[in-house]
């Protein structure tokens, strides 16, 4: 598998059946990344959208492009309480022409203490299909935009 880094805010990946990415938001040492994963032609697998940070995060917008036949399953974005409670932020789906936008928004004002839990670990999850054809593709992630706790 290969992997290249495009600065900052992109990030191709070029898969077989395994796909990861793995790209910077804000700072060097926060990371927005997919957990590796398997999935096979004509089958559902869920997908790990995992966030480590070495600065609280408060707030976090994405765009990702799946390859030709791969595809979002509707209504299967979740959030991974261990790291946003069901009551501190709202996660949206849209979708941007051939984006799929995610975006998680603190709901609470004082964003100092509302800031994504932790610093390590899946921050939302959702499933992908795979096409019976489908043998490999590229994963594209850009428009990355984090905020901090000071609102930065």
């Amino acid at each position: 598998m290969l992997i290249k880094e495009i600065w900052r805010s992109r990030l191709t990946i070029v898969m077989g059946l395994l796909l990861t990415c793995v790209l910077g938001i804000q700072a060097q040492d926060n990371k927005l990344s997919i957990e590796d994963f398997t999935v096979v032609p004509g089958e559902e697998n869920v997908v790990e959208v995992v966030l480590t940070n070495a600065e609280a995060v408060s707030s976090l917008q994405f765009d990702m492009y799946l390859p030709n036949g791969l595809e979002y399953v509707d209504e299967s974005l979740e959030k991974v309480t261990s790291r946003i409670s069901n009551t501190s932020h709202t996660v949206r789906k849209t979708t941007n022409g051939s984006a799929i936008r995610i975006g998680i928004f603190e709901r609470i004002v004082d964003a100092a203490t509302s800031g994504i839990k932790g610093n390590e670990g899946a921050i939302l999850k959702f499933k992908v299909r795979a096409a019976a054809s489908f043998k490999s593709g590229e994963i594209y992630l850009n428009n990355i935009v984090g905020s901090n706790t000071q609102g930065e």
